[in-house]
This record gives structure tokens, sequence and C-alpha cells, in this order.
């Protein structure tokens, strides 16, 4: 009769525990130029972090294509957090999560969010670029899974204050990206230590080129508007090189893109991709 009644009572709790568990629904966007495969990689590694995580359960694919369905939701189009909100309500869910994908040359962009349908607040958000393509394409999208539904209650999140964001001055390959920009000026110094120091920041941070820098000029009123300080009428040195000895620099009170020795001294700023 005991061990009756502890089965009875490890199957009740079990049933409860489950009963306890958020229901999330997984959602993706993606561009034309993802493949399907890339797709449904980022799609199992999501629904994989929720159930590794024992706090959700994911809901299943059938459920979500019906919901997609009766929202008319374009996978290649862009939704606002309320319609995510109301998608994720529509198929049951407590919490929707979104995944963005996007290819830049060989790598991809991938955004992922959080969202608890009935305030419709965002619980987290990341946003991270692979670095080599496939091949670590699962390192990253891990990585995002395991943060995402660790059970901690994460806010969105925004760069940090050191970095402030420089809208279309990073180029990847032959896409113009949002990029952030190093707040002030760094010290003038000559060109190739100015390579250094901007590389010393970090792996993702550089010199940029000329077209990055010309970008940074016409859009410099934004930058200090985003918390940046406001550019010096100098020259600032740019990692593109005319010969062996000469750099090219963008003069910042005229815009005009000139040149110096290499081992002459100006002011820059680095560039970091997202």
């Amino acid at each position: 009769m005991k061990q009756v009644l502890l089965i009875i009572t490890f199957l009740l709790s079990t049933f409860t525990l489950a009963a306890q568990k958020k229901k999330v629904a997984v959602f993706e966007s993606f561009g034309t130029s993802v493949t399907d495969d890339v797709r449904q990689a980022v799609v199992d590694v999501l629904e994989e972090g929720i159930f590794n995580s024992k706090q959700y359960t994911v809901l299943e694919r059938e459920q979500i294509e019906g919901v997609q369905k009766e929202f008319e939701f374009q996978q290649t189009g862009m939704v606002d957090d309320a319609q995510l909100s109301k998608m994720g309500k529509a198929s049951g869910a407590d919490y929707t999560c979104f995944a963005s994908i996007t290819a830049f040359g060989s790598n991809y962009q991938i955004a992922c969010k959080l969202i608890e349908t009935e305030s419709a607040e965002m619980k987290y958000s990341k946003s991270m670029r692979t670095k080599r393509g496939m091949d670590d394409l699962g390192e990253v999208l891990e990585f995002i899974a395991n943060e995402m539904f660790s059970g901690k209650d994460f806010k969105a999140q925004q760069a940090a204050s050191s970095d402030i964001l420089c809208p279309k001055c990073g180029q990847d390959g032959d896409e113009y990206v949002d990029a952030y920009i190093s707040p002030n000026d760094e010290e003038a110094t000559t060109q190739t230590n100015a390579i250094t120091l901007c590389k010393s920041k970090g792996d993702d941070w550089y010199l940029p080129n000329k077209d990055e820098l010309k970008a940074i000029y016409k859009n410099q009123q934004q930058i200090v508007a985003n918390g940046g300080k406001k550019f010096q009428r100098k020259d600032y040195w740019t990692s593109s090189q005319r010969n062996n000895y000469d750099a090219y620099n963008i003069n910042f009170s005229t815009g005009d893109l000139e040149y110096y020795a290499k081992t002459s001294s100006n002011v820059f700023r680095c560039l970091r991709l997202p």
C-alpha cells in the first residue's frame, strides 16, 4: 500500500511540475538569402534550449504554423512586439520567442527576443553575428538559447554605455549595417598604432576604412545624438592605405578624403560590428 501511495505521490508531483512550466511559442523570420537548412537549425537549437531548461515547454510546430496562417504571418516580413504577443496568446503560450535571421555575405546575424504574451513585456533581447559562417553558427545559437532560457529574469539588453550606435556605418561585405563606434576621439597617433589600439579593444573592434569613415562623417550628428562626443574639425585616420608609406584620412571640417604619411599623428575612432 505504501508503494502505491508513493507512486501516486510521485506522479502527482510530476504532473504539478509539468503544469507549472511556462509554454513558449517559437516564431522565426528569415531573409531570402537564408536557406531552409539554416532556418531549421535556428529553430531546432532554440527549441532544444527550451526543452533543456526544465522550466519551459515548447509548443508543437503544427500549432505554431496554424497561428501563422491565421495571422497571415510572413516569415520574410517585419513584426512588432504587440503582434508577437497576440500570436503567442492565440497559440496558448505564456511567452513568445522570436528569432530573426539575416545573411551578410557568408555570415549570419541572429537576433532573438522573448516576450511575455500577457503583458507584451520584453524579457530578453540579444543580437549576435557569426564570424565563421556555418562553422560557428551552432555556437552562437547555443549561447543565445542557453542564456535566454536560463531561468533568469532578463530585461531587454542594450549596448554597453561605452558603445555608441553608428547608423549604417559598418560594412560587412557589400552590405552596410548598423555598428557601434567608440564614444570619444582617441588620442592622436600614427596610423599603424591606431589600427593596433582599435584591435586591443576586443576581437570585434577595428579602425574603419575610408568608406566607413565617410559614412561616420555623414552621420556624425546622429552619433552625437546617441550619446557620442562631438567630432573635432580635424583629420581622422582610416585603415585604408594609399601605398606602403601613406594612408587615407578624412578631414572632418570639409569631409574631404586626404592622405598623410602613416607616421603622421592624427586622431581616430574605432568601430565594432554588432
